[in-house]
């Protein structure tokens, strides 16, 4: 019997024009290892995400983790968590992305996935 896989899929966000990523801060609790997956939802015009990564085992305790990511390129990013613990959480308001437009000099602005407007305005 195969154990039960567990997702959590973030609506897609974007921006004006091309976006890159840098640096992903996700808070949970797992008891088992968490897969976050990066998904271009606009994967047929040359988007990419950064490769996958496998988040540790907190023990069960709530944990704030932040990483950087490898490259990407994309207008529509999804964010899709899975485990076979029955009782991971993604915490919404601790997950945060840096980003900023392509090819931009500016400083990468953090942007919560979870939150209205794709991730441009106030937290739901």
């Amino acid at each position: 019997m195969d154990a039960p896989l567990g997702t959590v899929l973030t609506p897609a966000i974007g921006g004006q024009g091309w976006q890159t990523m840098y640096q992903v801060t996700v808070e949970y609790s797992a008891v088992t290892t968490i897969g976050l997956s990066f998904i271009p939802a606009d994967v047929n015009n040359g988007s990419y995400g950064p490769p996958a990564v496998t988040l540790p085992s907190t023990g069960g305790a709530p944990t704030k983790y932040t990483f950087k990511v490898g490259p990407s390129k994309w207008k529509w990013m999804q964010f899709q968590f899975q485990s076979s613990d029955p009782l991971f959480e993604v915490f919404l308001q601790g997950f945060a992305i840096e980003i900023k437009n392509w090819g931009s000099t500016a400083a990468y602005r953090p942007v919560n996935p979870f939150s209205a407007a794709g991730g441009f305005g106030p937290e739901i």
